[in-house]
């Protein structure tokens, strides 16, 4: 069985109650907002590089552009 953490990274616009309720209550889930890396206010295409970067799935509310921006990431690889 693997002790790795789930890392995940939250967007400006993720619902803070759910990652406080995240970190209460799975505490073996690692989760980071952009606020706390510094992403307030960066692009899209920026909060997905960075994710990536530091190895941590993206979590968002934002299903309007977001997929578009995931895609065309995805597209350069």
């Amino acid at each position: 069985m693997s002790t790795e953490k789930i890392k995940l990274l939250t967007d400006e616009n993720f619902r803070f109650p759910i990652v406080q309720g995240l970190r209460r209550f799975q505490p073996a889930i690692d989760i980071q907002t952009a606020g706390e890396v510094n992403l307030i206010g960066a692009s899209d295409p920026v909060v997905l590089e960075a994710a990536a970067t530091l190895g941590r799935i993206l979590i968002t509310h934002d299903e309007r552009t977001m997929p578009q921006h995931f895609a065309a990431l995805l597209s350069q690889n």
